[in-house]
């Protein structure tokens, strides 16, 4: 089996969420759900936990649309 060359360095970060959104199906609508849902679990003092979350793009956004 062949490992990948693949990496997260240089410009990849910059583009990574343009690739995302053509790449994976819902991926905008996925975001706005997990957003509208977050209202009933996430409070002002919660500790949130985003794995995986590569830039941070959900994280920011379930903030800016959270009503605290």
């Amino acid at each position: 089996l062949k490992s990948s060359k693949w990496s997260f360095e240089g410009n990849v970060n910059k583009y990574f969420d343009v690739h995302v959104k053509k790449s994976v199906p819902l991926y905008t609508e996925t975001h706005n759900l997990i957003c509208n849902f977050s209202d009933y679990f996430i409070n002002q003092n919660s500790t949130v936990y985003d794995i995986g979350c590569s830039t941070g793009t959900l994280l920011k956004k379930s903030r800016k649309d959270i009503k605290i």
